[in-house]
């Protein structure tokens, strides 16, 4: 009897297929690894380059050929020019392309992975708006029925020099790292391309080596570059930067972006937006945070619906924390409005704690960074040791703004305090720390208001011996800040003396 299993025909036709077959791609992929040089095409390559893109292209390192785990090709010491002249663009240490056969058969370009190492560019924008990549990023019609699909791309070792030609500005994103992976398909993803994206990268500016600020980025990317459309989903961003004078900028943010670049009708939205940033110094701290549920651009018109935020200010020996909400956004970019704007502050040290309602309309120029509080309204109150027991109260009204290309912030003021006429101008500059200035014009001040031990007077007047003392330390509640301005009274009382046309100049 035989023990061993009965071939069939089928069986040994099978078998001598899969052996010749394996035998042909053998020799095939040894054929091509011997007798086949990429280097050969350098000309052509460089070629099509210039004809193409009108930049020049070098290849100084040799091109070779990978069969595993997947076939591709490896460049190696890349450089390209700027359009139309011989200043170089970028160069590349190491290029690495892999592609999958079979689909080429059928008119598509599948690219496993491209793998770029140590790409170093020069990004510049013109003073028109233009940019030296906008030849390279072009849309151009691919060839019919030829397909491009990339599977995943990985960078690292990457260094990007931006200058913006309008502003002056200089930065150098340096230490670039890069991961997408192409997302799972959808059914409603049309011709957009799906990524699931990780980036990494660190800030510096050419001018202040002393600035560095290193960034991670997570999100999910929908890119259409037919429709110019893109969308950047479930965004986390954290960020730390070291600045001048040892203070660090620490940065947080999530939310939703997409975008619509079609010159008839370019679109921007933002939904669940969150953004929270602290400073930190030696001794202070500034934390702030806002969360918008929805912002939008079409063309030059904005629209927004309610935004709320929260600041605290930790000083080395006071703590200022305050909230604000606005109302729905409308305008357009130079001129937008918001019919409410309120702000709630609070602000203590050791011996007084003051509290303060803001509110007014509030209009802006995004483009300039400028913002108003045109008809602004301030309810204060304020308690302390050297205050009634009572405490004192102010209303006042006028306006406020603030440019952010400058970093100057300015108020004016007018209403009662204490029950005095008061008339204030305040502003700040450098933010971080602020410079602090004012100017403020009392009609009369009694200053027993302010003393408890004058609150008791007609007892002590009837011992006959009424002393002329008071306390006042507000220059003690002022110490360590930048400060400086003057307070003219018309009258001052303190007791049974009076002064007329006082003034009192504070100076850091």
């Amino acid at each position: 009897m035989n023990r061993y299993p009965r071939c069939t025909n089928a069986s040994f036709l099978f078998l001598f297929l899969f052996a010749g077959l394996t035998i042909l791609l053998l020799s095939s992929i040894i054929y091509i690894v011997v007798i086949f040089d990429p280097n050969a095409y350098k000309p052509e390559i460089i070629r099509l380059v210039k004809e193409k893109k009108e930049r020049g292209l070098r290849l100084d390192g040799p091109i070779t050929l990978a069969f595993f785990p997947s076939p591709g090709v490896e460049f190696n010491r890349l450089s390209l020019s700027e359009r139309n002249s011989d200043d170089e663009f970028a160069t590349i240490e190491k290029v690495h392309v892999s592609f999958e056969i079979l689909p080429l058969l059928r008119k598509e370009l599948v690219l496993d992975e491209i793998n770029i190492t140590g790409l170093k560019a020069n990004l510049i924008r013109f003073s028109d708006g233009s940019t030296n990549i906008d030849d390279l990023i072009r849309s151009e019609e691919q060839q019919e029925g030829f397909h491009l699909d990339i599977g995943r791309v990985r960078m690292e070792k990457t260094m990007l020099a931006f200058r913006d030609e309008d502003s002056d500005t200089h930065f150098v994103f340096r230490n670039i790292g890069l991961e997408a992976d192409r997302a799972e398909e959808r059914a409603d993803a049309g011709d957009a391309i799906r990524s699931n994206v990780e980036l990494g990268f660190n800030i510096t500016h050419p001018g202040r080596p002393e600035v560095d600020m290193a960034t991670r980025m997570r999100f999910h990317l929908a890119l259409n570059a037919e429709r110019r459309y893109f969308a950047l989903n479930g965004v986390k961003l954290a960020a730390e930067a070291q600045l001048p004078d040892t203070t660090r900028l620490l940065i947080q943010s999530s939310g939703n972006f997409s975008a619509s670049l079609l010159e008839e009708g370019r679109e921007f939205s933002i939904d669940r937006f969150t953004f929270d940033a602290g400073i930190r110094s030696i001794d202070s701290s500034f934390d702030i945070g806002v969360n918008a549920s929805r912002l939008g651009l079409k063309g030059q018109n904005v629209t927004g619906d309610k935004v709320l935020g929260v600041a605290k200010i930790n000083g080395s020996h006071s703590l200022t924390s305050g909230k604000f909400s606005l109302s729905s956004i409308k305008g357009t970019l130079t001129d937008f409005r918001s019919e409410v704007f309120t702000a709630d502050l609070e602000s203590k040290n050791q011996s007084q704690a003051i509290k303060a309602r803001f509110s007014s309309p509030l209009g802006g120029n995004i483009q300039a960074l400028w913002l108003s509080l045109p008809e602004l309204k301030a309810e204060i109150e304020a308690k302390g040791a050297s205050l009634p027991v009572n405490g004192i109260q102010g209303s006042l009204s006028g306006s406020a703004s603030l440019d952010g290309l400058t970093r100057n912030a300015r108020a004016k003021l007018n209403g009662t305090m204490a029950d005095s006429n008061i008339a204030a101008i305040f502003s700040a500059s450098g933010f971080i720390p602020p410079h602090l200035a004012f100017e403020v014009d009392i009609d009369e001040l009694n200053l027993d208001r302010f003393s408890p031990r004058q609150q008791d007077r007609q007892r002590r007047q009837e011992t006959g011996r009424l002393k002329q003392s008071f306390e006042l330390n507000l220059l003690d509640d002022l110490e360590g800040l930048n400060m400086e301005g003057s307070i003219r009274i018309g009258v001052l009382k303190a007791g049974d003396f009076a002064a007329s046309r006082v003034r009192l100049d504070i100076r850091p």
